[in-house]
C-alpha cells in the first residue's frame, strides 16, 4: 500500500471493520501504533515503512 490517506465505506457485514497500524507484520500487541473498529465510514493514513492491516472492511480507496 502506498503512503497516503485512504477511506472505506465501512464494514462488509455485521461484525464491523477493523484496521490497525503497526511497527511490523508480526502481530505482536506491543507493535500496534493505532487501531480501531469502525461501524461506518472511516479514514486512515498509513505511515511509510509501517504495516497496515484491515479485516472485514469494504475496499480502501486512496484519497490523498
Amino acid at each position: 500500500m502506498k503512503p497516503g490517506t485512504y477511506k472505506t465505506a465501512g464494514s462488509e457485514g455485521a461484525f464491523g471493520c477493523y484496521w490497525g497500524r503497526a511497527e511490523g507484520a508480526g502481530g505482536e500487541f506491543e507493535s500496534i501504533i493505532a487501531d480501531s473498529d469502525l461501524e461506518g465510514p472511516g479514514r486512515v493514513t498509513p505511515d511509510k515503512g509501517k504495516h497496515f492491516k484491515a479485516n472485514r472492511c469494504r475496499e480502501w480507496k486512496r484519497v490523498g
